[in-house]
Formats: structure tokens, C-alpha cells, sequence
């Protein structure tokens, strides 16, 4: 998913970080004029210039969870910039927000990480044996208890434990043996029900839980978490954020800000392709799920890299991507997981709010409700 937003010329300010790389982009109109200077000439003047249109921020922040952050942040007018026709420390503004966004996914990853051995899952998932029961914290708990939801609510094509169906899949491109369908039957039918019971903090492990990964879903979450923290920040001195985006390796979460976003051609996957179509959201939520990337090849033959967990096995001329629209990151993040198992825009989970395209085999757009987009 490829994401962009309009706005005033801007001036770039590269800093290291560690080994973060930031693009902090900013821009500020100045007596309804756009000018990559405008901040410091304002600066520099004693004359009252107003009114102001706060800036908007945009930071590329990578690596974060293994992929990029983009950051846009619109800023409320602070009194001094009323009073003054100028909105200074941009710079100090935009590090001090890039930092409350970067301190908030660290602590959310340190509770989600399936790849990490110290988070809270993996601590989870290693004692949870049938019979163990745990007190988690609030937003594991929550975690475990929406995804438990969301498995019920799709029939099983949103799976937590479909890693051990992927494993299968991967262990028989190493041996380049495909998996017999009975093997694959058993193992359909051993995933076939949430392996625990959320009961508040208490979780009690009905099945296995040590494989379980919330990828599909923790991701969209940690992104609508941090939108959240950064629109409630209240720190003297600093702007408020009026409204946000933030996109995690394209699970974007966005309030009070105008996004547009892009669906690619899944036949094309080349950056200098123009989109199939465009798109326009300013609240909720959007998630891209799709086989653009390489699937499995097994003596020969490549099959899909999504698995439908009520199966075991790779999806069969399912969607090439399926983009979604809803009322969070996490929720559309769920929604294009189960459109891309199921091939089924109109499928009983899906929210009526929700907007769906799918792209299918022959590179066609198909939507579910209609929404707001123009081609491109």
C-alpha cells in the first residue's frame, strides 16, 4: 500500500537516530501563502502575520517492527502562534512526537512480539498448556479476546494458528514432498477451535497454545494504539495533534486528517506503476492483504503463500489483493486477511461501514459497498 498526502511545498530535515534514519518533513503556510522558508523568515520578523494554518508533519522512521513508520501529524494552533503568525520549533515538535509514537510501539512490541523471546506472548504462549490458566496484562488480554472473536465471527478463515499450517507448507518446499490431504485434514481439524477462554485477565488454555501468532491483527492494533497516544498528548509548551496517520508497513491508522492511498496492480508490483485506483479516508482504518509476495514452490509448482486455516492448505484463484477500509487499523487489518481466504466481499463478519476492493485473477476490481475513489 502506497500512501500520500497533499499539502504546501515543504522543507526536509534528516536525522540520525541511532540507527534510525528520520525523514521529517514539514510544512507551514504563512498568510495563506507556501513557503519552504516561511518558518524561518517568520522568525526573524517582529510584524504580527496572521492567521496560521498549523503545519503538518510527516516522519519516516525505519527499522520499526521490521518495516517503515510514516508519521502525519497535523498540529493545533498554539497561542503564541496566534499571536504571532508563526509556528516555531517545528523541528523540536516533530522529534518530540516521532519519540511518543517510537516509545509507545517499543512497549506495545514488548507485549505482542512473536519474535521476540521476552515479550509477553511468547512468555504466554510457553506455559499455555491445557489447563494452564494466567492473569495477563490488559492489553494482551484484549488481544487474545478480539482475536478469539474475530475467529468465531469469520468461521476460522482468521486464524491465529494457522504458523503451524505455514510450517507444514515450508517444510514441504524444503523436501519438495507436497503434504498428503490426510495429514492435512488431521491438522485442519486440530485448529479448528480458539485453543483458550479469556475470562477479564485470566486466560485458561483449553488446546495448544504455543504456536499462536496475532500478526494479522497486532499490527493494525499497535498502529490504532499509538494514533490514540499521540492525539492525546497534552504536554506544556508542546502542540496538540489534531489529527493523525500512522502507517505501519501499510497498516495505517488515520483520524482528523485527509489520507489518500492507493491500490496497486498486484500484476504489476513495480514502484513506477500507477495505481488501479485511488482512495480517500479521514478516519478508521486501512489494510492491504494480497499474494503480491513469493508463495511456495514445491517440486516445481508455486501455490500461494496465504493459507485458508480451514484447510491447511494455499488458496486456489483466491483475490490477488483485497484492501479494506474500516473502522480501525486492527479491524481492517483482520478484514482483508479473511477477503483474501475467502474471496468473499460480502462476507457475514464484515462490518456494513466497512468498504472492500478486491482485485481478482484477471487483474478486475470488484467492491463490496461503495466508496469514495476515482481511477487512476
Amino acid at each position: 500500500m502506497r500512501s500520500k498526502v497533499g499539502g504546501s511545498k515543504s522543507a526536509s530535515l534528516f536525522i540520525q537516530r541511532g540507527s534510525i534514519r528520520v525523514d521529517c518533513t514539514f510544512c507551514q503556510r504563512i498568510n495563506g501563502k507556501s513557503d519552504k522558508y516561511a518558518a524561518s523568515s517568520a522568525m526573524r520578523t517582529n510584524s504580527i502575520q496572521t492567521p496560521i494554518q498549523a503545519p503538518k508533519l510527516v516522519s519516516r522512521i525505519e527499522p520499526v517492527l521490521g518495516t517503515r513508520l510514516e508519521l502525519q501529524l497535523q498540529l493545533r494552533p498554539t497561542v503564541a502562534s496566534r499571536l504571532f503568525g508563526r509556528f516555531p520549533f517545528l523541528s523540536s515538535a516533530s522529534k518530540f512526537f516521532d519519540e511518543v509514537a517510537l516509545q509507545e510501539i517499543d512497549r506495545l512490541a514488548g507485549i505482542f512480539s512473536v519474535f521476540d523471546t521476552t515479550s509477553e506472548l511468547r512468555r504466554w504462549c510457553a506455559n499455555a498448556l491445557p489447563g494452564n490458566t494466567q492473569t495477563l496484562s490488559a492489553e494482551l488480554a484484549g488481544l487474545l479476546s478480539m482475536s478469539a472473536g474475530w475467529q468465531v465471527a469469520s468461521a476460522g478463515s482468521y486464524n491465529p494458528a494457522v504458523g503451524a499450517a505455514v510450517a507444514v507448507w515450508k517444510e514441504a518446499e524444503r523436501s519438495a514432498l507436497v503434504p498428503s490431504p490426510e495429514s492435512l485434514d488431521v491438522l485442519a481439524a486440530t485448529l479448528g477451535s480458539v485453543p483458550y477462554e479469556v475470562d477479564g485477565l485470566q486466560v485458561h488454555a483449553v488446546g495448544d497454545c504455543r504456536g499462536l501468532s496475532f500478526n494479522a491483527l497486532a499490527k493494525g492494533l499497535v498502529a490504532d494504539r499509538t494514533l490514540e497516544v499521540l492525539q492525546g498528548v497534552r504536554t506544556l509548551g508542546r502542540p496538540r495533534v489534531n489529527g493523525a496517520a500512522v502507517n505501519i508497513g501499510g497498516d495505517i491508522a488515520v483520524s482528523g486528517i485527509d489520507l489518500t492511498t492507493h491500490v496497486e496492480n498486484p500484476l504489476r508490483p513495480y514502484d513506477n506503476e500507477p495505481p488501479l485506483l485511488t482512495l480517500s479516508v479521514s478516519s478508521g482504518g486501512v489494510a492491504t492483504s494480497g499474494p503480491a509476495r513469493r508463495g511456495f514452490t514445491v517440486d516445481g509448482t508455486v501455490y500461494s503463500h496465504i493459507i485458508d486455516p480451514r484447510t491447511c492448505r494455499p488458496v486456489e484463484n483466491g483475490p490477488l489483493s483485497a484492501t479494506v477500509i474500516a473502522s480501525s487499523a486492527a479491524e481492517a487489518d483482520v478484514l482483508a486477511t479473511v477477503v483474501s481466504v475467502t474471496g468473499n466481499v460480502d462476507h457475514s463478519c464484515i462490518p456494513p461501514t466497512a468498504r472492500v476492493v478486491l482485485v481478482d485473477q484477471l487483474g478486475r476490481l470488484v467492491t463490496r459497498r461503495e466508496i469514495q475513489a476515482r481511477p487512476s
